[in-house]
């Protein structure tokens, strides 16, 4: 049993960052569902403002999670900050296009099923950002 604990233990170390990063994955695609639902059953708020708000603090609150808890990043500078945002920013906002593009051209054009188009293209624009935020935005 002992055994088990330490290959469980350093598997979790030498995924960690990936882990994390699926943890607050999860936790982003509640803020986005959550500040939509608030907005539109609540605030009775019309589903395009909502959505761009949801996807506004969804993208703030990723920003925050990845920089201070998944990538570990320290720099604090407010220029360098904001720079870093405003490419964090970009990225999402391109692979939100690139997704959007994507069930359209599948679901729309080609008569694929939607969920099943939803999730395999959502498997790559996780990866994408993962990647990017790593190697481009977060870099050490």
């Amino acid at each position: 049993m002992n055994r088990l604990f330490n290959t469980i233990r350093r598997l979790c170390t030498k995924y960690r960052e990936l882990i994390i990063y699926g943890i607050f994955g999860v936790l982003t695609t509640g803020v986005d569902f959550g500040v939509y639902w608030l907005l539109t059953r609540l605030a009775e708020v019309d589903t395009l403002p909502a959505q761009i708000a949801a996807i506004t603090a969804a993208i703030i609150f990723a920003f925050i999670t990845n920089k201070k808890w998944v990538f570990k990043d320290k720099r604090v500078g407010l220029r360098e900050i904001a720079s870093q945002f405003a490419s964090f920013a970009s990225m999402r906002v391109l692979s939100g296009a690139f997704q959007t593009f994507c069930v359209w051209l599948f679901c729309d054009i080609m008569g694929l099923y939607d969920m099943a188009v939803k999730a395999v293209v959502a498997i790559v624009v996780i990866l994408a950002n993962y990647v990017f935020s790593k190697l481009i935005i977060f870099k050490k």
